[in-house]
């Protein structure tokens, strides 16, 4: 299975963007301060990326119930005016 990342639209040039992504661990602390960003910031989910050493996932949007999105284990997102990229990754590493 190769790794691959599937965008939502044309794939976004992030040069010179801040990436921001969770450390796994108790509590899922980092993940969570990650859901903050990725609710309080004006961001866009622009791709999900998909990698044999994740376990695969996929739920429903914990940010617009009202949408008929899926989440999955690991998801970018952009936020252009503040030229910050966010992943975030909602699945553990499988150890081989």
């Amino acid at each position: 299975m190769e790794d691959y990342v599937i965008w939502d639209q044309k794939p976004i040039n992030l040069e010179n963007f801040t990436l921001i992504l969770p450390s796994l661990s108790v509590g899922n602390v980092g993940q969570l301060a990650v859901d903050l960003l990725i609710n309080n910031l004006n961001v866009k989910n622009v791709a999900h990326i998909h990698h044999y050493g994740l376990f695969p996932f996929i739920g429903a949007d914990p940010f617009d119930k009202n949408q008929m999105k899926l989440t999955t284990s690991c998801q970018l997102y952009v936020c252009e005016d503040k030229k910050i990229a966010i992943i975030q990754q909602r699945s553990p590493i499988i150890l081989s």
